[in-house]
């Protein structure tokens, strides 16, 4: 017998959950390592005792029969069927209730599977007319059919395209597509598509032990009885959301937190949906569902409450979900990933596993020994040292094609170059080879011994500190180093005394052009480079993508990115990128006349709630959308192309993933939405106010001379700051299509969300080495997954490489937390709220939400927010700039994350930069 001890005469090829001997050893031997999990947590209460295995000796059996099934284990299987279909109430594939399987191979922890699940056996075409949406049936039963085809006969479901589309919207077309589909397989098989459930589960069976036999058996007499697979089958019955409940963030292991990742839609699509993450306190889920005290809610009490409509799940099937989770924790000794499927009035545990942290922790020292190397190969070359850029506000641990067209897009051959030429200044012409920027542990560093090199050629001897801004702006890049014209021009760079005439004469230079680009750039941009830019966009997202061939779809990638990042984001980003410098010299001159905290205070008045601001009108929107004024559908047809870490192009947009953006909404509400615009309204009016103001404080101070001044700087610095975050709003229209068209890419090569993975160089042979890369992607995306558990700093000194990665992140070279910095005026007390992601985050009114940096997907929980912690951004950040918008008191403090719980009751001064903690 394979894998050693023989098989009884009377063998137990089936056996259900119930039934599997308590002893671990003896139940491993019967049904494998995660099936006799799951048996023990079924007996425990924790999971639904309701499925059964083929058993090892199954397994055995028919590998040894010449993959034929074992005599006599048909009808040990009907008889755990018709005990499924009494205990549920429903006949397997039968209407006009079917009982659906789910069957899946039982393998040691740590195993990989060759082949996913087979998910919705006995689904066929009698349940249509029972089918309450039809249309709806029709399409679970399409995608159904690509699945089993591809999983279980291997068949490319990819080429049915053009036998109809994936998603129908009436019955009739519907079934026409199934039809189509049965006759494509039975030319590709010589097969008809099996229709019986019965039919349905023995091909799946087969298909899995296959699959596993093919890719393990290498010399199977040598294989060890534990690492025996068997066959699990459970029931499905209408299941409609997939929870991955992990008791430790595999992205933040150390946290209070339990994770919950949920995706929504028929459970055998072949491309799921995005997924959404919830956070749950693990204080409150013990607590609040009597884990301490050892008091257990029953299944039916976790799924007898539904999620409102439109939601994934309730917040108290969360807590329920965070629960039972912690329950199979304490089980099983050790952090584990539990994987639920609920539906209506039933859940499923599908299978939990112990978390391999010691595993983790090998794989993240791999990657910082592999760093550590990589930087100081760096430093050898004479690179860094290197700190923070701006960047890094909008991009966080970028997938492997993202960081290449970053990359492109900060390069000085491209759009950085063409404007810094454009304002006057010369890049030096190797910077372009290796650029400035480096991703260091996923976070995004400029290299500050070349950075002044995208300004003016090598040799160079401006001060360090003319790219370090002394108001704590993390932007290194938010405004150029200009001539000092000896005027209140706020924090201007200087050069040293001993630096050559060519680079005075480039910075006089530069300094009289910029001038003259603040007065006329901004109408050239609305008249000129906006409307022709957005004709571009409208060109190419009528292109059918669908029917280019690959080298067609190749070509028109890189005509995309040549496009957007090389051409037209210097033009869009151009009158941004000199607002903060008029913003200082505004500031500059309102400090010498009111004083240093007066007059930043007032010019960040005086530049608030911008009328043409993109985040501004965003957020105006939101609330009338919350208030009933304005519907979803108009806001995500103007807005769809924004998304929380939009930078990031593996991030699914709006429109495409709208389900948190509607829940936030709702949880808005009328009432809510209808306080948020009278709240804009008042920011707006204060605005006014204070220009109307403006003589009267002038003349107290003793200022009017620089009334002119003033006046001509603020119209110049609303012009140009509005075009600051409205740059981002039309630079991610064509950053979506580049997104769409990847995504056909990946499509094509079955690689699915793996395609981002990949370098932008090797997308052109994504479809003839699909499965080396998928390997390579795998590998890349565990890689990243790594990194985020490295502590980096601020800064990276290149004498303190030896310590990196072991200090927290919030510090520079061990040193103390940075300081509080205004960057939105107010004053707001509330609790304070911790997110780390805004998708299925909940930020009540009143109260201060606390987060790493924002960007416009954040802009739904900014509007419940009573005030603003980030702990990244400067005055001319994204989280500055929407806190004016919306006139909540913002303020920046590096580290606030670890310094500061949920709940605790917190005192935001946007004025003069400070936190105090009043209650916790």
């Amino acid at each position: 017998m394979l894998g050693g001890g023989a098989v009884s005469d009377d063998p137990r090829w089936v056996i259900s959950l119930a039934d599997v001997p308590s002893d671990s050893t003896e139940a491993i031997d019967l049904v494998g390592v995660k099936a006799a999990m799951l048996a023990d947590l079924a007996q425990a209460g924790l999971a639904p005792p309701g499925g059964f295995v083929l058993t090892t000796a199954f397994v055995r059996d028919y590998l040894e029969r010449d993959r034929q099934w074992p005599k006599g284990a048909s009808p040990q299987i009907r008889r755990q069927l018709k005990r499924l279909e009494k205990d549920w109430g429903r006949s397997f594939g039968k209407p006009p209730r079917p009982l659906l399987l789910a069957v899946r191979l039982s393998m040691p922890p740590d195993g990989e599977p060759p082949m996913g699940a087979v998910l919705c056996c006995g689904l066929n075409p009698d349940l249509a007319e029972h089918a309450g949406d039809e249309a709806g049936f029709w399409n679970l039963y399409l995608h159904y059919i690509r699945d089993f085809t591809r999983r279980v006969h291997g068949l490319d479901a990819d080429a049915w395209d053009s036998l109809g589309p994936e998603r129908v919207d009436d019955p009739e077309q519907g079934s026409r597509c199934a039809q189509a589909c049965f006759e494509a397989f039975k030319k590709e098989t010589r097969r008809k598509f099996p229709t019986r459930s019965w039919d349905q589960f023995k091909q799946a069976v087969n298909a899995l032990l296959d699959a596993w036999a093919t890719t393990t058996l290498a010399d199977a007499t040598d294989l060890d009885a534990t690492s025996q697979a068997a066959i699990i089958v459970e029931p499905m019955g209408p299941l409609s959301v997939r929870a991955v409940v992990f008791t430790a963030d595999p992205d933040d292991p150390l946290s209070d937190h339990v994770r919950i990742d949920a995706q929504a839609g028929p459970m055998c699509m072949m491309e799921p949906p995005p997924c959404e993450t919830f956070f749950i306190d693990r204080g409150e889920a013990a607590e609040n569902m009597g884990l301490s005290t050892g008091a257990a809610p029953s299944l039916e009490e976790l799924v007898g409450n539904r999620a409102p409509a439109g939601e994934l799940l309730s917040g108290e099937q969360q807590r329920h979900l965070a629960y039972l989770a912690l329950r199979i924790e304490r089980r099983l000794s050790g952090p584990v990933a539990a994987t639920f499927a609920v539906g209506v009035g039933r859940v499923v545990l599908l299978g939990a596993r112990v978390l391999g942290l010691d595993r983790m922790a090998r794989e993240v020292e791999a990657v910082r020994a592999e760093l550590m190397e990589r930087l100081a190969r760096r430093v050898a070359a004479g690179h860094g040292p290197w700190m923070r850029s701006a960047l890094d506000e909008r991009l966080t641990y970028p997938t492997t094609l993202t960081w290449d067209l970053v990359r492109r897009l900060a390069d000085t051959r491209g759009s950085l170059g063409r404007l810094v030429r454009a304002a006057g200044y010369r890049p030096h012409r190797p910077l372009g080879e290796e650029g400035f920027l480096e991703c260091i542990a996923g976070r995004v560093f400029a290299d500050t011994g070349r950075l002044k090199s995208v300004f003016l050629p090598m040799g160079t001897s401006l001060r360090q500190e003319a790219f370090d801004y002394g108001d704590g702006d993390d932007s290194l890049l938010d405004f150029p180093p200009r001539w000092p014209s000896g005027r209140a021009d706020g924090h201007l760079v200087e050069a040293m005394l001993p630096a050559r005439p060519m680079q005075w004469w480039i910075l006089w230079r530069a300094s009289r052009r910029c001038r003259r680009l603040e007065r006329q750039v901004v109408q050239a941009w609305r008249r000129d480079i906006v409307p022709r830019y957005l004709d571009w966009v409208a060109e190419e997202q009528r292109k059918p993508l669908d029917r280019l061939n690959d080298t067609e779809l190749l070509e028109a990638l890189e005509c995309c990115c040549r496009t957007l990042l090389d051409e037209y984001a210097a033009d869009l980003f151009l009158p941004g990128w000199l607002g903060p410098t008029v913003f200082n010299r505004l500031s500059a001159m309102l400090e010498q006349v009111m004083g240093p905290e007066h007059g930043r205070d007032y010019a960040l008045t005086l530049t608030q709630a911008l009328d043409d601001d993109a985040t501004c009108c965003l957020g105006r929107d939101l609330a009338e959308v919350a208030a009933g004024a304005k519907g979803l559908e108009s806001f995500l047809a103007q807005y769809g192309h924004r998304a929380a870490g939009e930078l990031e192009l593996a991030t699914p947009r709006w429109r495409q993933a709208p389900g948190p953006l509607e829940r936030m909404v709702r949880r808005l509400g009328a009432e809510a939405g209808r306080g948020l615009s009278a709240r804009l309204a008042e920011a707006r009016l204060r605005r006014s106010q204070a220009l109307e103001d403006l003589p009267s404080h002038l003349r107290r101070w003793g200022g009017t001379t620089f009334e002119a001044d003033i006046r001509r700087d603020l119209a110049t610095v609303q012009a140009l700051l509005a075009c600051r975050e409205s740059a981002w709003h039309f630079f991610t229209m064509g950053y979506e299509q580049i997104r769409r068209i990847v995504e056909e890419l990946g499509r094509r090569a079955g690689l699915g969300g793996h395609v981002f993975e990949l370098h932008y160089d090797e997308l052109s042979e994504a479809s003839s080495r699909s499965a080396e890369f998928a390997a390579r992607a795998r590998r890349r995306h565990q890689q990243r997954q790594a990194t985020r558990r490295l502590k980096v700093p601020r800064r990276i000194e290149t004498e303190h490489l030896d310590a990196l990665f072991e200090e927290d992140a919030s510090t520079d070279k061990g040193g103390a937390v940075g300081r509080p910095r205004a960057l939105s005026p107010g004053l707001a007390d509330g609790p304070a709220r911790i997110v780390t992601d805004p998708a299925g985050a909940d930020v009540e009114a009143g109260e201060v939400l606390v987060c790493r940096a924002v960007d416009a997907g954040w802009m739904p929980l900014l509007l419940s927010a009573s005030a603003l912690v980030v702990e990244q951004g400067g005055l001319m950040s994204t989280a500055a700039i929407a806190a004016r918008a919306l006139g909540v008191p913002a303020i920046a403090w590096p580290g606030a994350m670890d310094q500061l719980r949920s709940g605790w009751i917190i005192r935001v001064d946007g004025h003069a930069g400070r936190l105090t903690v009043l209650e916790g």
